[in-house]
């Protein structure tokens, strides 16, 4: 589960690279440390939303963290759009461009189809097959089935709330990692154009004491994020385990339907004989024999 310590060192982390990141960037119009600098705070925001979705589902226990993640397909989908804050011909001296104007780039559209897991596609199918089974058997209506329904009725809301938030927390960090990529090579190339020695000794070590900021932020973000995925396995098992629950239930009315004849067939029998008798009485009173 989510370590609030965590939580805690993450947000302080983001919140610290803000100030100097902003500084570098000299104020003016879009570029790489607004970018960062939005994109991390955003991470901080996720995070608590995170946490408030996951504790109202299932309450916080101590976990150890993971090693870190391997990083996603996110940063190649970030490239393009980081690099269109530049332009590739020359600039001023210094590097650094006017405010164009108060216009917003569009943010892209999110992919988070990376980050679903297995079961989420699992328990569609069986949804799917439940419909069916509905639809074409339609069985009784059970203490059993009621039951689990009302508890998956509890459950999915909440559920599919913690889904997304993980997926937006995830690709939040994944999309900041990957901007602060190019963030840190556009200030490379910028510290490059500064012909001043003193002054370009001064801008190397900005940059690096930046850096040392970023990677402090990256790993307790990835850290963070880790505990969030030990969570997210067992909400995938408990999701399952309910779906499982509601397929049992339903099939189970089944039996039921199949064990005791229906009511329509057992009554008429019951009263066979006495449709017997009737039927001879208007033999005996109008058929041939009568006559």
């Amino acid at each position: 589960m989510i370590k609030y310590i965590l939580i805690a060192m993450a947000a302080a982390a983001i919140i610290g690279i803000g100030w100097p990141l902003a500084v570098s960037a000299f104020g003016g119009g879009p570029n790489e440390a607004s970018n960062l600098v939005e994109a991390t705070n955003r991470t901080n925001n996720k995070a608590e939303s995170l946490n408030d979705s996951f504790t109202q589902v299932i309450p916080p226990a101590p976990r150890r963290a993971p090693p870190l993640p391997a990083q996603t397909a996110a940063a190649g989908q970030t490239q393009d759009t980081a690099n269109t804050h530049y332009p590739s011909g020359p600039g001023p001296a210094t590097g650094i461009q006017e405010d164009s104007g108060p216009g917003v780039e569009p943010q892209p559209t999110p992919d988070f189809t990376t980050y679903e897991h297995s079961s989420e596609h699992a328990v569609r199918d069986a949804i799917e097959y439940l419909n069916r089974l509905q639809s074409e058997l339609q069985p009784t209506q059970t203490q059993y089935i009621q039951a689990v329904e009302q508890l998956q009725r509890a459950w999915n809301p909440r559920y599919e709330r913690a889904v997304e938030e993980y997926k937006r927390f995830a690709y939040r960090i994944d999309h900041a990692d990957a901007m602060a990529t190019d963030y840190f090579e556009v200030q490379q190339n910028l510290t490059a154009q500064i012909t001043n020695p003193e002054d370009r000794k001064k801008a190397e070590q900005r940059d690096l004491a930046e850096s040392d900021i970023y990677l402090d932020w990256r790993d307790q973000a990835f850290r963070t994020l880790g505990q969030a995925q030990l969570i997210m396995l067992d909400l995938h098992d408990m999701n399952v385990i309910i779906t499982k629950q509601r397929l049992s239930a339903h099939f189970a009315a089944l039996y039921e339907d199949f064990q005791e004849i229906p009511p329509a067939i057992t009554l008429l029998h019951e009263e066979l004989d006495r449709f017997r008798q009737e039927s001879e009485k208007i033999q005996q009173t109008f058929g041939v024999a009568a006559r």
